[in-house]
């Protein structure tokens, strides 16, 4: 059920469109460089846990946690 509500405070609920812009602008400028097609529910796992394999660089791991940080902090809204 978390992980529902979550998904949809970070990727779908149209009240933070507007602040959720450079998060996706994020979000696809980092998956587009990959061959490998990533779920939602990829980017989700991605987003709030560190990567434990190759799927993403520590580079690219601390841009999208800095992304997600600044969403949340723009809606004032926690995890």
């Amino acid at each position: 059920m978390y992980r529902y509500i979550i998904c949809y405070l970070l990727f779908r609920c149209g009240k933070y469109n507007d602040a959720r812009s450079y998060l996706n602008d994020t979000l696809n400028e980092i998956f587009s460089s990959y061959d490998v097609k990533f779920t939602l529910g990829d980017k989700l796992q991605i987003l709030l846990a560190p990567p434990c394999d190759d799927n993403i660089t520590k580079s690219q791991n601390h841009i999208l946690k800095e992304a997600l940080f600044e969403f949340l902090d723009s809606i004032d809204r926690k995890l």
